[in-house]
């Protein structure tokens, strides 16, 4: 799944609705100031979709979002290619304009359900998907940024992601354990998998990693870098021994039919 939001409006997005905080386990590229000059120095570009410069270090970011519906390969009869969210955005759409149309009344409620099935198979299938897909354009991004003369020779070059958990309400699973015999609505953080984490420790021109995600009104961001994996190993979540709670999102609007008979 693909994005063509601005990354620093994405980033300033997801930092206003966090109030400002970063989450990290372990050690970190960022101190207080050299966070506020990546923030500061980051611009938009395509591709990659930004980039930051500190000193001799030239940070790269390549921004994409996924979730933990069914993506289609290849469009069927009865489903058509790519996110199965997005096919249900297209078909809300299509019946509130059908509403409009029909209405015999100036105004009206709208309401209707995203028929989508969440799973843990998804989300790790459609995470490693984009991880890898973007990783393999790696080192035409490096290229794009020295062809622009951002890139120079001498600079050290450290090149990341920031990922977007897009799934509508997030996803969250049921946790029991001895400690708390309370059954606990936990939200998932892509990079506290080990499915993820499995995948970072490889693919090692990857860097680091930013993770977004919303728990409902609870919004998340953090950031993992190489160094930090082992911290994030002694918290991760194995995604084949949980399940995501299958929510059903309801999408709803108000219309008002303007009558331009004179």
């Amino acid at each position: 799944m693909s994005s063509k939001k601005k990354l620093v409006s994405t980033i300033e997005h997801h930092l206003k609705a966090t109030d400002g905080r970063l989450d990290f386990l372990g050690d970190c590229y960022f101190d207080d100031t050299s966070w506020e000059l990546f923030l500061k120095n980051l611009r938009n570009f395509e591709p990659p979709d930004g980039y930051s410069i500190i000193d001799d270090t030239l940070y790269i970011v390549e921004h994409f979002e996924f979730d933990s519906t069914e993506f289609s390969e290849k469009k069927t009869k009865t489903k058509k290619k790519g996110s199965e969210t997005r096919a249900e955005d297209s078909r809300i759409e299509r019946e509130f304009h059908k509403a409009i149309s029909a209405a015999t009344t100036m105004e009206g409620l709208f309401k209707d359900s995203y028929n989508v099935c969440h799973s843990s198979q998804n989300y790790v299938a459609n995470a490693a998907r984009n991880i890898t897909t973007h990783y393999n354009k790696i080192d035409s991004y490096i290229e794009n940024l020295r062809t622009a003369s951002i890139l120079n020779d001498g600079q050290i070059v450290r090149t990341g992601f920031f990922i977007e958990d897009t799934t509508v309400f997030g996803n969250i699973y049921i946790k029991r354990d001895k400690e708390n015999p309370y059954a606990q609505q936990v939200p998932i953080i892509l990079c506290q998998t080990k499915q993820f984490l499995d995948l970072f420790s490889t693919y090692t021109k990857l860097d680091f990693c930013f993770c977004a995600n919303n728990y409902g009104s609870n919004y998340f961001l953090s950031f993992i870098n190489r160094e930090s994996i082992p911290e994030y190993r002694k918290i991760e979540i194995d995604m084949e021994k949980i399940e995501i709670l299958n929510l059903s999102p309801q999408a709803g609007g108000v219309y008002t039919v303007i009558d331009s008979t004179p």
